[in-house]
């Protein structure tokens, strides 16, 4: 996926979901085993002819080792982990056209041969180009972005968790509690996604739904400070004061330095000693 990246830079996304295949079997396995196999078979051949060449493609591969997940490092798969890998790629195709440029060649001119490789480079140098002014253009807010990563990545619970806050954060309420549930929908233990709803159900006034996202955040990961927070706030506004003031001592345990946990314990506590 990283080979195919750098030939050919389209559907880029933010977050790519790998599905983890389960046996070596897998004809998506064998492939990638096969094509990985051929390309160190070239590339130890092509010592004798190029030495360059070999250390853009060695390069490539050993740059990579450190985000290969040998050592499990909890994302799969993402572009910028080619921003180093990808000087061996540019200093190989540098090196291709520098070739095509001055190789001679019966059937063509020398003239002819410089065309084409300028040719070549002009039209690399265009497709790159253009593909980064669109990429950028996906970037121009958050809302732009994470509308295009779930065309991309449909299939990424974070991507969708993402986008709802992007349409919490311009007051689009629905769209956001949307985008939460199918964030839930692919990933049910997705403790930040069950918070996020819940912040929108208590935005909307719906704190009894409100309650129960909060709750089920803290049962997926008892150490999120701010599900805590959240829930304590919940509590407050529904006048439950004694749970509300439980809550933000547990989040003041897990983030003791947070003053806005610190200013809502304050608050209950006011409620509960007039």
């Amino acid at each position: 996926m990283y080979i195919m990246s750098v030939f050919f830079p389209i559907n880029l996304s933010v977050v790519h979901y790998v599905s983890i295949p389960t046996s070596i079997l897998e004809p998506i396995v064998l492939l990638s085993i096969s094509i990985i196999f051929a390309l160190l078979l070239i590339t130890i051949k092509i010592y004798k002819y190029s030495k360059v060449v070999f250390f853009c493609i060695g390069w490539f591969f050993i740059t990579l080792l450190p985000v290969s997940n040998i050592i499990p490092i909890g994302t799969w798969m993402a572009e910028r982990y080619l921003y180093l890998p990808s000087f061996g790629f540019c200093l190989f195709i540098a090196v291709v056209i520098h070739k095509m440029y001055n190789s001679k060649i019966k059937q063509f001119s020398e003239k002819s041969i410089k065309i084409i490789a300028l040719s070549v480079l002009i039209f690399i140098l265009t497709f790159y180009s253009v593909s980064t002014i669109f990429r950028n253009s996906e970037w121009k807010d958050d809302l732009t972005l994470w509308s295009e990563t779930v065309k991309t990545s449909p299939d990424s619970a974070k991507a969708h968790n993402n986008l709802g806050h992007a349409y919490f954060e311009n007051k689009s309420y629905d769209q956001a509690i949307a985008e939460y549930k199918e964030a839930l929908k692919l990933y049910p233990d997705y403790d930040e996604a069950h918070d996020n709803l819940g912040i929108v159900y208590a935005k909307k006034g719906s704190y009894e739904k409100a309650i129960i996202e909060f709750k089920e955040a803290i049962r997926i990961n008892p150490y999120n400070a701010m599900a805590h927070n959240n829930l304590g706030i919940a509590y407050f506004n529904t006048g439950n004061y004694d749970l509300a003031k439980q809550e933000f001592l547990r989040a003041i345990d897990l983030d003791p330095y947070n003053e806005n946990i610190q200013s809502n314990f304050r608050k209950v506590m006011s409620k509960l000693n007039p």
